[in-house]
């Protein structure tokens, strides 16, 4: 039995009328417990929230967390279901434990306190630091695709918007223009729901997002989502999901619901938000070679994180897809220290100079270090096979930088670290797909949907704390609660940083990078 005070804590006797089909230390339980002892840290545990509905109480906060938080821990994510679980179903009442909300109201809950639940992800991941799950050693970096609820085709052109803010805001517009609109154009004249204020203001939010993405077209629908490619390589309307997650504990230590189509720019933003959450530097943070750019590499640098983020180079070296052709730049050995390329003739290649062109599809410069040794190529027996010009160059793109990173992967610990990766990113990405189904669950703005994202990462994380607990010998369903809430007490001592804002990391703190202070 759980020896835990009723009066402060959720308990075996809290739960009589609801719970006595619930096993003692069931996960139902688990996550209860967990969701009133992260509320405590930041003293909101007696926080209420309003009913949809006039006339009735508000509901408990812890209640109203633990609901939805069981209900996406197995897999029901939409609002009308959880509504019907918790009538019906014995383990929902229990973690409910007397509330019935409605639809709207559960909805209204994820919109308002979904960003304030981040920090079940911070919490958690410091639980499981605590209790010996990971040492924070791997921080491996992926990004997986959501799809939004906007059609592809359903999109508005810039020309069209601006003809539209010309007629709602009676100016003088011809009427060929308008009969010349394209089809979601003209369906959106055609809409019942809003009034003409309402589409004039919705048509001016249309017009700035032009202006932020520089794009040619709109999602008429979901106007914070942007184009992009699928994982299948096929152009579609979503967001970009940005993960990073633990190595050892497999849990996600932070997600962000990005704007941007591509993963170049990435990297600083999912890191910055892993080492807060974390406390620390992790040893080892890893990412494939969408990441690679000047941009990321530099941010390397300048907070001295040991990155290992992958290059086409090394991808084919590791993967056993040599480069057949013996001339070709992967096959030359690299001497950093005299900074030059050995050709298959064992002739130095030396830095010449340095090349900058605007990169579009990066939004980036892309820096190019040439090499090359003209008067060995002109008496080389191979330059005829080996040089399309008078002499061989061999382009290094990213500067000095992007070598360091290359040279990196040709040192045995640093592979098997970044081969942790693979391992690593898939299932929890994997199960953002298959068990919260995110391609159904974002909603049409951004906020609503990275609240969305924090709570299917937050359940998934409990999910992982509670399967690793029972998997320790001497834990079981009799005393499992007990030893959380110990260890709950001492994660509570670490959070407390966060509410009483004694300390915010920054990289000039020495204490910062060997373990989080306090």
């Amino acid at each position: 039995m759980c020896d835990i005070d009723t009066n402060d804590y959720v308990g075996r006797f809290e739960f009589v009328e609801f719970g006595h089909n619930v096993p003692e230390g069931d996960f139902a339980r688990f996550v209860v417990l967990f969701i009133k002892m992260l509320l405590k840290t930041f003293e909101v545990e007696n926080e209420t929230f309003p009913s949809s509905k006039p006339g009735r109480k508000p509901y408990a906060l812890h209640k109203m967390a633990s609901l939805v938080y069981y209900s996406y821990a197995r897999g029901f994510t939409k609002a009308s279901v959880i509504e019907d679980m918790v009538k019906n179903h014995t383990y929902f009442k229990f973690v409910a434990n007397g509330i019935e909300p409605d639809e709207d109201t559960i909805n209204n809950f994820i919109n308002i306190w979904g960003s304030f639940f981040e920090y079940i992800i911070d919490y958690s991941i410091q639980l499981a630091q605590i209790a010996g799950f990971t040492t924070f050693e791997n921080t491996c970096v992926d990004s997986t695709f959501a799809k939004s609820k906007n059609n592809k085709f359903n999109v508005v052109h810039k020309n069209d918007v601006k003809i539209l803010i010309d007629y709602y805001s009676n100016k003088l517009v011809d009427m060929d223009e308008l009969e010349g609109l394209r089809f979601p154009a003209r369906k959106f004249i055609n809409r019942e729901d809003l009034s003409n204020k309402d589409k004039l203001k919705y048509l001016n939010k249309i017009m700035e997002r032009f202006d932020e993405t520089g794009a040619n077209t709109i999602p008429v629908h979901d106007i914070d989502s942007i184009h992009l490619y699928n994982k299948d390589g096929n152009p579609d309307v979503g967001y970009n999901i940005q993960t990073a997650v633990d190595s050892e504990s497999k849990m996600f230590i932070a997600l962000i619901v990005s704007q941007k189509a591509t993963d170049h720019h990435q990297f600083p933003d999912i890191m910055n938000k892993s080492i807060e959450n974390m406390g620390i530097f992790p040893h080892f943070a890893c990412a494939d070679a969408g990441y690679n750019t000047r941009r990321t590499l530099e941010y390397v640098e300048e907070i001295g994180l040991n990155a290992l983020i992958d290059n086409n180079r090394s991808a084919k070296l590791r993967n056993g897809h040599s480069n057949d052709n013996k001339f070709h730049k992967d096959n030359m050995n690299y001497n950093i220290q005299e900074d030059y390329f050995t050709c298959y003739n064992h002739e130095k290649l030396f830095y010449q100079e340095t090349k900058v062109k605007w990169d579009e599809k990066k939004q980036d410069y892309d820096i190019q270090r040439k090499y090359y040794n003209k008067e060995a190529c002109a008496h080389c027996k191979y330059s005829k096979e080996c040089c399309t010009t008078k002499y061989r160059t061999v382009s290094i793109s990213g500067g000095i930088l992007a070598l360091k990173m290359m040279l990196k992967f040709e040192e045995y610990e640093n592979v098997i670290a970044y081969t942790k990766r693979f391992s690593t990113v898939e299932a929890p990405n994997g199960t953002l797909k298959i068990h919260y189904h995110i391609n159904e669950l974002l909603t049409p703005n951004l906020i609503k949907s990275q609240n969305k994202i924090n709570i299917c990462g937050g359940s998934y994380n409990l999910i992982r704390l509670y399967n690793q607990f029972i998997e320790l010998e001497g834990i079981n369903e009799s005393n499992i609660l007990e030893i959380v809430k110990e260890l709950c007490d001492k994660t509570n001592a670490l959070m407390s940083i966060y509410r009483n804002k004694t300390l915010r990391f920054s990289n000039e703190s020495s204490d910062y990078r060997q373990g989080r202070c306090g």
